[in-house]
């Protein structure tokens, strides 16, 4: 199973990049709260976020993948 998130640091939005079909996209905070669930789409914005670090975990049909991502 091959995802990768960039850009990474992000400043508006992240895309992914895998070779299975996506699921969901949930978005979490340092503490593992969750802040945004997203469909599969290109473009994934979280300009509405502070600068941080976040956790973003990739469901695909054969299994999950979490990704640290930093926002600037």
């Amino acid at each position: 199973m091959k995802i990768i998130a960039y850009p990474n640091p992000v400043t508006n939005s992240f895309q992914i990049s895998s070779n299975n079909s996506i699921e969901n996209v949930k978005l979490y905070n340092i503490t593992g709260r969750l802040l945004k669930t997203f469909n599969e789409r290109v473009h994934y914005n979280i300009s509405d976020l502070v600068a941080g670090i976040y956790f973003v975990n990739i469901k695909t049909d054969l299994g999950s993948k979490v990704f640290r991502l930093i926002k600037k």
